[in-house]
């Protein structure tokens, strides 16, 4: 799988990101990233990166925080959604990036001819903008013919298309759940609550990496979902200290994934009793913040 090469250093893993993007295969990789990780609840959106985005168009990926490049990883539509916004609005480092590719002249005139059917005659198209697509459509810019294959593929057949065959995506579970972080009367119940969800990662026992990957993954975009959660029904230093612990959690299910993907000698039981031990671990830590004082 292409995703298991997956590097752990930031800055090669911002390298690695631009290589996928100006190549094609983010495409690839965003579809393997979604068998091991499934869906997020949430709609594809930029607005966590939205600060960054005029560094990442002149200086690369390497612009972005660790954790907003690891957030890629586990929201394979929004790793998309960037590819589409830096293929638009992409500068010279951009260029650059893809001069380095091997010659892709035929599949450049098959991405063009499709995205011409998705797009407005040229001459139509007005700049608006500092380095907007139609500016570089009609500047004929290496880069925006490039990008024809790319967002014809993310316009025509967007990620996620239902059409498409592939592993049906499973039941939302655990903090993935519509209604995980609903109100409750007071805070010990909302707490308690959170654990028994947590709980639900030992319904499924999975033993083959694929599905032990999709169990870790599914698991790790709760803790995504409790992160961004309000939490209401808790008080600021309950929210604080959940949030933080969360953090720490996360990490080590990432731990976890790295190590399950990282050599194909890896026993999948191992990791399954190591992940059992930190879910445990975090649900002993929540029932015992929700015991009143």
């Amino acid at each position: 799988m292409f995703a298991m090469t997956i590097p752990d250093d930031p800055v090669e893993l911002a390298r690695w990101l631009e290589d996928a993007i100006v190549s094609g295969d983010v495409a690839r990789l965003a579809s393997e990233l979604r068998v091991i990780h499934g869906d997020v609840s949430e709609s594809s959106s930029l607005e966590a990166y939205e600060i960054h985005l005029p560094q990442a168009e002149q200086s690369g990926l390497k612009t972005l925080p660790a954790h907003l490049l690891r957030r890629l990883l586990i929201r394979p539509g929004d790793l998309l959604e960037l590819a589409k916004y830096l293929l638009m609005n992409g500068g010279a480092y951009w260029d650059a990036k893809l001069n380095a590719v091997p010659d892709m002249t035929d599949d450049v005139a098959a991405g063009w001819e499709r995205l011409k059917q998705a797009l407005p005659p040229v001459e139509s198209v007005k700049p608006a903008g500092k380095s907007g697509f139609g500016k570089w459509v009609m500047a004929g810019s290496v880069f925006a013919t490039a990008a024809a294959i790319l967002i014809a593929v993310f316009v025509l057949k967007p990620f996620g298309d239902k059409s498409q065959t592939g592993p049906e995506v499973a039941a939302a579970w655990g903090w993935q759940k519509p209604d995980a972080f609903a109100p409750a009367p007071t805070r010990e119940e909302y707490l308690n609550r959170l654990a028994d969800s947590a709980n639900e990662w030992f319904k499924k026992r999975p033993e083959d990496k694929a599905a032990l990957a999709k169990r870790i993954g599914e698991f790790r975009q709760g803790c995504t979902a409790l992160l961004t959660a309000s939490h209401e029904p808790l008080p600021p230093a309950d929210q604080a200290w959940l949030k933080e612990r969360c953090a720490l959690w996360a990490a080590k299910l990432d731990e976890q994934l790295q190590k399950l993907e990282a050599d194909p000698a890896t026993d999948p039981k191992q990791i399954r009793d190591s992940t059992d031990t930190i879910v445990t671990n975090l649900m002993t830590a929540i029932r015992k913040r929700a015991t009143p004082v």
